[in-house]
């Protein structure tokens, strides 16, 4: 009987101790667990929704040169003779002489030509001249017909000799018409020898030519002595006081460009110049290229900014004030845009609409997103709709 309850008693007690280890083994499990549960937090960071000014742009390339600036050319064919100035050299408007064709030549065509005109004036003198002579003697020849006529009726002189009469008459009146016909012409020919001179006086004229603007030579196209046609440029003058900058835009963009009110970002050399406005619009699209010039006045003067330099364009669109978040924070997944927002620390997902980017933030259209939500920024592409987070850091 002993022996039987020492063996009950020491199960009764195996039985205890596992029973008692079972339920320690349970309490470390449901402690483990809810260890478990709190590293499931998982560590993000957070901006702060904003209201900002968003603007929508395009970026292009444009080219600095000066609002003023004349290709002069040559107005007549022949040599060039004279060349005044040199690259660099400062001309003053209508009073800088820049070259001369044919000096020479054009001289003497102008001299010849008064000398015609000299020579029409003398024929005119001379048909005069002649005119009155035959006018006086078909004024006698007239009379003196008349007079035969009436003896003729009286039969006072001869047929034959009235004949004879009437002969001279006709001659000097055929003779005061062809006088009258050669004053007609020396006329003429006098019109024409005036009409050569002013053609050769503006031919000596243009053949000197002066500065059309005031500026500088930045460009020689020809030099002294070589033939040139009328319309070949010689030299080229520029205005750096006055610069403006060109570009070109695709024909999509035309009804979004107005004229003192679009605004452009100007950057030389990837230094920001400032902010300029469309001063001119083409007024139609280029049909092979499909753009159309916009430009705009450069007023700031800097050793970077002159004629011929390049420049990046930032054309401002439109623009508008809306919420916004980083750029990183909205999630795409195919057609589907979506962010996470914190809701007492735990994310819930929010699809959204966007709009315009700027200064890497990027405007929300639409979505149950408010100013001054709380939306992951870091950490967003492991989380999931409903997951509770631990915010490492706000900004």
């Amino acid at each position: 009987m002993m022996k039987n309850k020492k063996k009950v008693l020491y199960r009764l007690s195996v039985i205890t101790l596992l029973f008692l280890f079972h339920i320690s083994c349970d309490k470390q499990i449901v402690s483990a667990e809810k260890e478990n549960i709190s590293e499931e937090a998982f560590p993000v960071k957070v901006e702060t929704v904003q209201k900002k000014l968003f603007k929508k742009t395009i970026d292009i390339q444009g080219t600095i040169d000066s609002k003023e600036h004349a290709i002069v050319s040559a107005r007549i064919d022949g040599v060039l003779t004279d060349l005044f100035v040199d690259e660099g050299d400062t001309v003053v408007a209508n009073e800088t002489p820049l070259f001369q064709v044919d000096k020479l030549k054009v001289e003497q065509a102008y001299e010849i030509a008064k000398q015609d005109l000299n020579v029409a004036k003398c024929a005119i003198r001379e048909a005069d001249a002649n005119y009155a002579n035959m006018k006086a003697q078909f004024d006698k020849a007239q009379i003196d017909y008349e007079r035969f006529q009436r003896l003729l009726e009286k039969k006072a002189v001869s047929k034959d000799t009235f004949e004879l009469q009437e002969t001279r008459y006709k001659a000097t009146k055929a003779g005061l018409e062809h006088a009258e016909a050669v004053c007609q012409l020396a006329n003429e020919q006098l019109k024409k020898a005036e009409h050569a001179v002013k053609i050769a006086e503006k031919t000596l004229s243009d053949s000197l030519v002066y500065a059309p603007i005031s500026g500088k030579i930045s460009y020689k196209f020809a030099e002294k002595n070589e033939f040139i046609g009328g319309g070949r440029p010689v030299v080229k003058i520029d205005n750096p006081e006055v610069l403006e900058v060109s570009a070109f835009l695709p024909a999509e963009y035309y009804p979004y460009i107005k004229e003192k009110e679009t605004q452009l970002e100007l950057y030389v050399q990837e230094d920001e110049i400032g902010i300029l406005t469309v001063n001119y619009k083409s007024p139609t699209v280029l049909p092979n290229l499909r753009t159309f010039e916009i430009k705009a006045i450069l007023d700031k003067k800097d050793e970077k900014i002159v004629p011929g330099v390049m420049a990046k364009i930032k054309v401002l669109l439109e623009q508008r004030e809306n919420i916004g978040v980083p750029k990183a924070c909205v999630i795409t997944q195919g057609k589907e845009k979506y962010l996470y927002k914190i809701v007492d620390g735990k994310s819930v997902k929010v699809l959204v609409n966007t709009g315009f980017e700027t200064d890497g933030w990027i405007e929300i259209t639409e979505g149950e997103i408010n100013e001054g939500d709380k939306v992951v920024s870091m950490g967003q592409s492991f989380i999931k709709d409903g997951q509770t987070v631990q915010v490492l850091e706000e900004k």
